[in-house]
């Protein structure tokens, strides 16, 4: 049980597959960070993508939201291991994680 809670408890990234995109890497000038909340799917696949909030790391400047869209089109690309409760794949609500542009 407790190997099961380990591989499937949590939400994980599968590496990247044709058609498949890798978490985002964190560009070498950072101009800024996007908080998204996603569902997945119990295939894996993300769901329900909200930006929380976009913010420059220059505060005086605006968000980029070029950037931006081109960040949330490879999220939604991404595949995760889904979910498993008592051995069934499920949805997983509220997922929050922060990107980097």
């Amino acid at each position: 049980e407790s190997l099961r809670q380990r591989y499937f408890g949590q939400p994980t990234l599968l590496p990247a597959l044709p058609d498949v995109l890798a978490e985002p890497e964190p560009p070498d000038e950072v101009r800024g960070h996007v908080v998204v909340s996603f569902s997945i799917s119990p295939t894996g696949r993300i769901k329900n993508l909200e930006v929380l909030s976009n913010e420059p790391v220059d505060e005086t400047a605006e968000p980029d939201d070029g950037e931006t869209v081109q960040l949330l089109r490879g999220i939604r690309k991404m595949l995760y291991r889904p979910y498993l409760v008592d051995g069934e794949a499920v949805q997983r609500d509220n997922i929050q994680k922060r990107y980097a542009y």
